[in-house]
């Protein structure tokens, strides 16, 4: 895996050719089955975000499931090519960390195999949920590696569910749901109250996490 799938080494945007490897985490790997569970939470969304869109697979399945609604596929750089189906809709090229987006303006967002690579989780847990509508309008949807292995470019190790619950709550996020498929482990949470402590009793934390086998 190149560096440039680390932006905050300020790497140069490029085009990249197809990777395999993101067909197959769409296809078998799971990550396809958890959008789709992601899309059945989802009432009349008018704004979807797909941060760290890659390739486009799950922007262009939540333009096949929501035809109405505005897609925004967002990554560091374009990886449109001759090779593959084109974006539904213009790619918006920004910094996960940093969107430049109207606040409480996004309906649902979602982020699959992103957040593993990010320089900080918290601030860009905190800046979705800046863009996205407060309260139950707004779905956060997550997807994260389910195996704890060292892989090329992850620089963050979530396998461990009560660690992923706890970095949502820790960023103001009211989980909703937990589950896994494949190589994947999703979240599901909606933009709650500012935290005012750290602990994980006072954020609610559970000694024992659920994850639901999709």
């Amino acid at each position: 895996m190149p560096l440039a799938y680390m932006p905050w080494l300020k790497t140069i945007p490029q085009v990249r050719s197809n990777n395999p490897d993101a067909l197959w985490l769409w296809e078998d790997g799971g990550e396809g089955v958890c959008c789709d569970a992601f899309c059945d939470h989802l009432v009349a969304p008018e704004v979807i975000m797909d941060v760290g869109a890659g390739y486009g697979h799950a922007s262009r399945h939540f333009k096949e499931r929501f035809p109405s609604a505005t897609v925004v596929p967002v990554d560091f750089y374009s990886f449109e090519t001759e090779e593959h189906q084109p974006y539904p809709a213009r790619l918006v090229v920004d910094d996960a960390h940093e969107l430049h987006r109207q606040s409480h303006s996004v309906h649902a967002l979602w982020a699959a195999h992103i957040l593993e690579h990010l320089q900080s989780p918290l601030d860009a847990l905190r800046e979705w949920r800046r863009v996205l509508c407060h309260g139950h309008r707004g779905l956060l949807g997550v997807v994260v590696p389910r195996a704890s292995v060292v892989e090329s470019g992850h620089v963050w190790d979530f396998s461990d569910p009560r660690r992923l619950y706890y970095l949502m709550r820790l960023t103001g996020f009211d989980v909703v749901e937990l589950v896994r498929r494949t190589y994947n482990i999703a979240i599901w949470a909606h933009p709650g109250a500012e935290p005012t402590s750290h602990n994980l009793g006072d954020l609610g934390v559970p000694e024992h996490v659920e994850v639901r086998d999709l």
